[in-house]
């Protein structure tokens, strides 16, 4: 009975039971009426007030309207009270990136926002990063907001001082204020002190220079976990910490921060529960404390691109939650095995990411190495690391970047190398003495990204294993021996590519005409320095960067578009035709060089206000037949550094606007052309210019006195800031951000200059910023040189010879204390060479010849050692010279260097004379001797019967002693 009473109560309570569940609305019910619920009204006019203060182009807040704003998109209401309690208007994640634009404002939310957000009082979440605020300060109200749990201001373009009543929002946990790009600032982090409930902060990039008390803010936040400030201009103002509340503190990132102090001892060694610590470009220096190895819950250190001096502690091998170690770019130094001894042994099977890039580390690698099992990067890339490579880099199953480039690595690298890495996507070996030797029909299994192998041996086959590589984006094969045509595969595995530099082989072939169809993605390609034949292809549309310079391609250039297009060289090669005005159609060209082709016609004139002088920094059009006045599309190429129209057919007068339109000229050459009129006076204004040639034209008229005011010339470091940027102008791109670091394809384009000093045609490719010269010969110039010349002490060759000057040379020439040639032969010059000539202590190279110059010629200190083979050649024509090294001497027998050399002319003179007198007299007392005899019979006989008399007396003689001599012995 007891067991069924039990039974028949159970089933009456599981009757009731589904009564009860049966009568109760059900979830999704329950869910439909409070979504069929309207939000508080007093909300919903506070969200349509802060939308009408916002600027929204792209209607990202089209769907604010109707009564019910928790419908809203970005709107979250709380469940139960129907409250606003999220607020998110976060931009897409590309307006964050680093290269926005001013056209990525158009799709993001700003303006100025409206005091009506106050209104959502029960607000906890509010989320506007990635947006466009226009460097407006941050609201005040925000701090009003008292229920704030999530802030997020990042990459907004917020600008101005940071509100201290952020301080108020005491219930924040998550706070975000990483400018990106925009240029807030705070005084002071006292109010920063007030959020005790933070654990996430981020402040990176806003300007933090005069928050000395940002160590004592940040360290009194107990429970903070997370910490970025990069990049907000720190200052070392530890001072006395007494306390810290950092007892929960996992990531700390202080990168890009200008402490420039020793990195022992700071303030943060103490916290052992950081997992995550950035250091990077900070200024530290010194070595790394010996601390660090008690912070055993580290998983990743960067400490790349400071200071660093000596090796890493010994006590680093307690670390075994060891992930991450970048010491990059620190100037740490020794032995690549002592350094690889000191990781920890504990964490080897942890470890993925060993970066040393760019340091001083030399020695050996090891010839055996326990297997990193998990290693996913290897840089030892830019060190001094010496040997062959061992073959345990093979077993590193995991690799997917390894950049042993820039070393001083030989010997050969073997399909052992390489085969057991399927993953690997990044192989950097480049500059070193590496050959690489495998089978031609070896397939490899890994699917690469990056190839480098510059400067290493790999012909002078085309190595036939890359075609393999289906999915390449970087491609590196510059001055590695091959010798080949280019196969024809080759165009079919660079459909993803984005770099490609072939250059400094001899390859051979064609280019494809549809260039721009098989390499879409195309930025960067250089093809120089090789025996490519054929016509230009078309452009790839991105393409940022092209080189196809030194080989025989001919035909037209090609037709330009609105590509992103920012170096184009095509020097010396056989080129005709003319410029096509599609030119002007690109955008930012920076550098143009088309010299050395058979290029004719004039320069298109472009639109003012669009084409490719307007950013051109170098243009380079020599040795064509360019023809026409000087380019007046060059008006508005206000940064231009570099200008060459050399060996060219223009014409006409140079123009006055020189100065004022191309202020940042630093070279100007415009030898062997047509120039006629003066040398414009506005011309001197320019004051960076350091080089200027206008050699061989029909330029008239005076040296114009000014030219002394070309301050470059005047600096004694001797070159203008403009042109030490353009020998520096490189363009780059890292492949990918998870290999950053790893590899990082650089080009940097050289210039090249021609020039005629020291009478000899010199190239320059590296060193232009070095060059101070002033080249005015050729020409129809007359009058005198400027007097003040000597002011341009930067000068290292000065030639104003082949023209019609006159005058004196000015006393004070030796002032120019860096000249090296000077050549002012061929003119009209008078008086007499200034002594102070002999002070120019660097000269080289003198021609003085020619002229009307008289007096004597100076000597000491170099003067005697130039044109040592030759030496009158350098006065040679000046009928008025006289002295060394020329043949006649100066009248009176006087000279300036030596008072003794008088008396020894009298001496010479003296001595000559006695010389004379003696064969005279021997002369004429033999020729009496001989007439005496010849006249008188009579002693002619007796004269020669004593002679007969001597001779016979000799011969008895001799007869004998001869006998008595032989009966002795």
């Amino acid at each position: 009975m007891a067991a069924l009473r039990f039974l028949l109560l159970k089933a009456t309570a599981i009757i009731w039971l589904l009564l009860i569940l049966h009568n109760m609305p059900s979830t999704s019910s329950l869910q439909a009426k409070r979504s069929n619920a309207s939000c508080i009204a007093s909300e919903r006019d506070a969200l349509i007030s802060l939308k009408a203060s916002l600027s929204d182009p792209m209607g990202r807040l089209s769907s604010w309207r109707g009564d019910d704003c928790c419908q809203w998109k970005g709107v979250h209401c709380s469940n139960t009270t129907s409250h606003v309690v999220k607020l998110d208007l976060h931009g897409e994640n590309f307006y964050c990136r680093p290269a926005y634009s001013i056209a990525d404002s158009a799709y993001a939310v700003g303006g100025e926002m409206s005091s009506s957000l106050v209104g959502l009082q029960h607000l906890k979440h509010l989320d506007l990063s990635c947006n466009n605020f226009s460097s407006a300060s941050i609201p005040n109200f925000i701090g009003s907001l008292k229920s704030l749990e999530y802030l997020n201001l990042s990459c907004a373009v917020f600008g101005g001082r940071i509100p201290p009543q952020l301080g108020n929002l005491s219930k924040l946990v998550y706070l975000d204020l990483n400018s990106c790009w925009g240029s807030p600032y705070s005084e002071s982090l006292s109010w920063l002190s007030r959020l005790s409930s933070l654990k996430y902060l981020d402040m990176s990039f806003t300007n933090l220079s005069s928050a000395v008390d940002w160590i004592h803010a940040v360290s009194s936040l107990p429970l903070l976990e997370i910490v970025h400030l990069g990049g907000s201009d720190l200052r070392n103002t530890i001072g006395s910490l007494i306390h810290s509340n950092l007892t929960t503190l996992q990531v700390l990132d202080i990168q890009f921060n200008p402490f420039h102090s020793a990195i022992f001892p700071n303030w943060f060694w103490h916290i052992t529960t950081l997992t995550y610590l950035d250091l990077s470009e900070s200024g530290f220096h010194g070595p790394i404390p010996y601390e660090m190895g008690n912070m055993t819950s580290l998983e990743q250190v960067y400490i790349g691109g400071n200071n660093i001096t000596g090796l890493i502690p010994p006590n680093l091998k307690n670390l075994c939650n060891l992930k991450v170690l970048d010491l990059s770019s620190s100037n740490v130094t020794g032995i690549i095995g002592d350094l690889m001894e000191r990781l920890p042994k504990c964490s080897w099977d942890k470890l993925y990411w060993l970066d040393f890039y760019n340091n001083n580390i030399g020695g050996n690698l090891p010839t055996w190495l326990e297997p990193l099992n998990n290693l996913n990067c290897l840089n030892l890339c830019g060190n001094y690391i010496t040997g062959t490579l061992p073959l345990w880099i093979g077993g590193l199953h995991n690799l997917t970047v390894l950049n042993l480039g820039s070393n001083r690595l030989v010997g050969e690298i073997y399909q052992e190398h390489l085969e057991r890495l399927p993953n690997l996507q990044v192989l950097q070996m480049s500059d070193n003495s590496l050959s690489l030797l495998v089978r031609s029909n070896w397939i490899p299994k890994f699917k690469l990204d990056v190839l480098s192998l510059r400067s290493c041996q790999l012909g002078p086959a085309f190595p036939s294993w890359i075609r393999w590589q289906r999915s390449i984006s970087v491609l590196d094969i510059s001055n590695a021996t091959i010798d080949d045509n280019i196969p024809d595969w080759l165009w079919a595995i660079l459909s993803t590519a984005t770099f490609l530099d072939m250059s400094k082989n001899r390859l051979r072939g064609t280019l494809p005409r549809n260039l721009d169809e098989i390499m879409p993605a195309g930025d960067m390609i250089d093809l120089s320095s090789n025996r490519i034949t054929g016509p230009v292809p078309r452009l790839p549309r991105n393409i940022e960067y092209l080189d196809l310079s030194r080989n025989n391609l001919s035909g037209t250039l090609p037709a330009f578009g609105n590509q992103s297009l920012q170096m184009f060289a095509l020097y010396n090669n056989s080129i005709s035709g003319s410029v096509p005005s599609s030119l002007c159609l690109v955008p930012y060209l920076y550098i143009l060089d088309i010299s050395g082709n058979m290029l004719s016609g004039e320069v298109p004139t472009c639109n003012r206000d669009f084409g490719p002088f307007r950013y051109m920094v170098a243009l380079n059009l020599n040795s064509n037949n360019f023809s026409g006045t000087f380019p007046s599309a060059l008006q508005m190429s206000q940064e231009l550094v570099f200008l060459d129209l050399a060996y060219n057919q223009f014409s006409g007068n140079l123009p006055a606007w020189l100065a004022d339109k191309l202020p940042s000229l630093a070279l100007l050459r415009l030898r062997s052309n047509k120039f006629s009129g003066n040398i414009p006076v506005q011309l001197t204004n320019i004051q960076g210019l350091q080089y200027m040639d206008l050699a061989c034209n029909n330029i008239s008229g005076q040296i114009p006195e000014s030219i002394v005011n070309l301050s470059a010339m005047a600096h004694t470091y001797g070159y203008s800031d403009s042109l030490y940027q353009l020998e520096s102008f490189g363009m780059g791109d890292t492949y990918n951000a998870m290999i950053w670091n790893a590899y990082n394809a650089m080009i940097f384009y050289e210039e090249t200059v021609s020039v005629l000093t020291k009478r000899q045609q010199l190239e320059f490719s590296q060193g232009i910023m070095y060059m101070v010269n002033i080249d005015l010969s050729c020409n129809n110039l007359t009058g005198e040189i400027p007097q003040g010349i000597s002011a341009l002490v930067a000068l290292k060759s000065l030639n104003f010879s082949y023209n019609r000057l006159s005058g004196r040379i000015p006393s004070n020439i030796g002032g120019i204390g860096a000249l090296e040639s000077l050549d002012l032969s061929h003119n009209e010059l008078s008086g007499q060479i200034p002594s102070s000539i002999s002070a120019l202590t660097s000269l080289s190279s003198l021609n003085l010849s020619y002229n009307n110059l008289s007096g004597r010629i100076p000597t000491g200190n170099q003067l005697q050692t130039l044109a040592i083979d030759d030496p009158a050649s350098m006065y040679v024509g000046n009928i008025g010279l006289c002295g060394p090294p020329l043949p006649n001497g100066c009248p009176g027998n006087v000279t300036n260097n030596s008072p003794a050399e008088p008396k020894q002319h009298q001496d010479d003179g003296l001595m000559n004379s006695i010389k004379l007198s003696m064969i005279f007299g021997f002369i004429v007392g033999l020729w009496v001797v001989f007439c005496i005899m010849l006249l008188h019979k009579g002693l002619r006989y007796s004269y020669f019967l004593f002679i007969d008399y001597l001779c016979h007396k000799v011969c008895v003689h001799m007869i004998v002693t001869w006998n008595s001599l032989v009966r002795r012995y």
